[in-house]
């Protein structure tokens, strides 16, 4: 599970942002899941599309599922815009890429 933070993020900030990332990463995965292994949290920093194309590069990621919302001030333009991270990562990807409205 990944988390890419851009380069702007406030790290002085108590709690911290790699803490909070990381938690929510984990709250995401009931504790009776049923997983045969515990999925790895991981936080990165960087590019957020250009980030998950390159960790699921070096993981061999067989699917990438991916958190998408509408932007907030603009909601057609993350639906439109080529820069949007989705659309990135969509067009990027070795892999299958599953979007799930979060």
């Amino acid at each position: 599970m990944l988390h890419v933070m851009g380069e702007y993020v406030d790290l002085h900030k108590k709690p911290g942002p790699i803490e909070k990332a990381l938690q929510r990463l984990e709250e995401m995965v009931p504790e009776d899941s049923g997983l045969w292994f515990k999925p790895e949290a991981v936080v990165e920093f960087g590019d957020p599309s250009y980030g998950t194309l390159d960790v699921a590069r070096e993981q061999k990621a067989d699917l990438i599922v991916l958190a998408v919302r509408p932007a907030k001030d603009h909601p057609s333009m993350s639906a439109h815009s080529p820069w949007a991270t989705a659309h990135q990562v969509i067009a990027g990807a070795r892999c299958p890429v599953l979007t799930v409205r979060g």
